[in-house]
């Protein structure tokens, strides 16, 4: 094919490959196009596996409700709470504790602050408190606390419960109503609670063994926080 022949050659006679038609002036097919349709398909296979998945998260909770009938609710973080320690009696002096002990008053408490000699142990300590409790408030008379009550004995369980035992003169001479014996109790409760750092509760013997109530009113068998937290737990009869 000569110069002429070229000359006369019309754009139908000049041959193509396929591949030509997607070429432009810069030769071969731009590769951001192929980078764009890639991360399309990529792109639409997530999101419909996310509408799959969420799907199903709401398929299997409500046929949880459609079973049990109660709906189920994320598991609330529990905050951590830290057990209050007992404070310990305050030392005045290596010889000396302060004790917070606390006396009936009409409906209510009155707290007194004593210094007494030092304890070498929480029961040593129980002992004192006890003793001081049956001496009565300082500067008062005619209390509910009973006449001639003695301290038999104190004794602290490997269980952390301390074992108060009182002579039965706390309970024969107890001379008061429901209230009054409801008040006495919570007393001697709050001021070995209050003082005693190594005490779980405290449980009420009467000679040597547990009695049902001490006037008759308050059931005081078992715990004696339990009688004062419910003041009004009828005595078991007999």
């Amino acid at each position: 094919m000569n110069d002429n022949d070229l000359d006369n050659l019309s754009p139908q006679d000049v041959p193509f490959s396929p591949e030509s038609r997607d070429q432009g002036p810069g030769g071969p097919p731009e590769g951001k196009s192929v980078v764009a349709m890639v991360f399309g398909i990529v792109f639409f296979i997530v999101f419909i596996g996310a509408i799959v998945a969420g799907g199903y998260y709401l398929l299997s909770m409500y046929s949880d409700i459609l079973r049990t009938g109660v709906e189920l609710k994320p598991k609330a973080s529990v905050p951590t709470v830290k057990a209050e320690k007992k404070p310990r009696p305050r030392v005045v002096s290596g010889d000396y504790m302060v004790l917070d002990l606390y006396f009936p008053s009409g409906e209510s408490l009155q707290g007194e602050r004593r210094s007494v000699p030092r304890a070498s142990s929480a029961r040593d300590t129980a002992a004192v408190i006890v003793e001081e409790f049956l001496a009565g408030p300082r500067g008062r008379t005619g209390g509910i606390i009973p006449d001639k009550s003695k301290l038999n004995g104190v004794f602290l369980g490997n269980d952390s419960i301390l074992y108060i035992d009182l002579s039965d003169e706390f309970r024969r001479n107890f001379q008061g109503n429901a209230m009054q014996e409801y008040m006495l109790l919570k007393a001697l409760h709050k001021s070995l609670m209050k003082n005693v750092y190594q005490v779980e509760g405290v449980r009420l013997l009467i000679d040597g063994r547990e009695v049902d109530s001490v006037g008759g009113h308050l059931r005081v068998r078992g715990l004696l926080g339990e009688a004062v937290a419910s003041p009004f737990r009828e005595a078991d009869d007999g």
